[in-house]
């Protein structure tokens, strides 16, 4: 009779330690086994703990590293920890790793110990302070991954509404963001090649790595989109004028000041007056235009209307993806935005001036 293998109070399978031996006829489905139970059940924090266990000699090198970074090796420390046996291949992988997550470590020491050494001299920079910022940040966002990987890659945060209730500047939020492109990349090649040394590091299924790729990759876009609304809402100075100021220019301007189902936010209108250029959206009808400017004087405001534009050049157009085309008119440069109407297929309308409660005021090119 088949001994049925123990399962924990999860319901996942305990692996069999005493079978995870090379020599061991049924070593392939146990490791498979092993791998599964430690990505449902060890977090990332428990999988830096065995690899610290494992590398007891790098330990304190290792330990100032994050815990995310672990989570591939750490399966490996766990099993060699635990007396399994690992391929050839899977240990000269593991060897590979573990000098590269020292090396990291040994260059993340020089960084805290120059900042420590700093701190003791003198009173901290702005730099500083936006570094200490980041980290308090990020060490929140990695206790909600935490919880998406310990929930079954379920997670009900919004990063978007995170940094909004957390009032996250545009600096900060862009930092966020590029730290977390790195592990991004990572579980992007454990989705694309699920049979890797790195992806069986992981043991994802597939719809599992997708779950965590859409879910950090959100992370990203949710911190991007608003760096760029809040770099939108920044008020600049504006060009001087002889009789009236932006301010009084724009006074009795009326538009949408925010889009919720496009995360959209309008740019202070001040902004307009001297612009060569103006891109707005109007929710309503989803059309997507922009006012260019007469002369270096640029565009001016009276009332609701635009003021001193091209009207030959100043066009609309219907938007089938709102989404994606209005990434790339708030992200692209002069010359993205210079093809980016002439590239839709619907029909061109011209511009009036008139700026109503529908208008987003996307942005503006001086």
């Amino acid at each position: 009779m088949v001994k049925r293998q123990k399962r924990n109070e999860a319901g996942y399978m305990v692996p069999n330690f005493e079978h995870l031996v090379l020599s061991h006829a049924g070593y392939d489905r146990e490791l498979t086994t092993a791998m599964l139970y430690a990505n449902y059940t060890l977090n990332p924090k428990k999988l830096k703990k065995e690899t610290l266990l494992y590398d007891k000699k790098n330990s304190k090198v290792l330990s100032v590293i994050q815990d995310w970074k672990f989570i591939g090796v750490g399966k490996h420390c766990w099993i060699l920890n635990n007396n399994g046996e690992l391929s050839k291949q899977s240990m000269d992988w593991l060897s590979n790793e573990l000098v590269a997550l020292r090396e990291y470590g040994k260059e993340l020491e020089k960084t805290k110990q120059v900042l420590k050494e700093e701190k003791t001299k003198h009173k901290p920079n702005i730099q500083q302070k936006i570094r200490e910022q980041v980290s308090n940040y990020i060490g929140e966002v990695e206790s909600h991954i935490d919880e998406f990987l310990e929930n079954g890659f379920i997670s009900e945060v919004n990063m978007y509404e995170w940094l909004q209730t957390n009032k996250v500047k545009a600096m900060q939020s862009n930092k966020i963001a590029t730290y977390y492109k790195p592990l991004l990349g990572e579980i992007q090649q454990v989705f694309d090649k699920p049979r890797s040394e790195l992806g069986r590091s992981y043991g994802l299924t597939k719809t599992n790595a997708k779950k965590y790729l859409t879910f950090i990759l959100d992370i990203i876009s949710d911190a991007e989109r608003w760096a760029t609304n809040q770099k939108a809402t920044t008020v600049k100075k504006p060009r001087k004028k002889k009789q009236k100021t932006a301010l009084q220019l724009t006074s009795k301007l009326k538009y949408q000041e925010k889009d919720k189902t496009l995360k959209l936010v309008s740019i202070t209108p001040t902004q307009i007056v001297g612009a060569d250029q103006l891109w707005v959206y109007n929710t309503k009808y989803r059309t997507l235009g922009v006012y260019r400017a007469v002369d270096r004087g640029g565009l001016s405001v009276k009332g609701c209307t635009i003021l001193n534009f091209v009207p030959s050049t100043s066009v609309a157009k219907k938007l089938r993806k709102p989404r994606d085309t209005i990434d790339k008119c708030l992200n692209g440069g002069k010359i993205i935005l210079r093809k980016l109407l002439k590239e839709l297929t619907t029909k061109e309308v011209h511009l009036t001036g008139r700026i109503n409660s529908s208008t987003i005021l996307l942005r503006i090119i001086k």
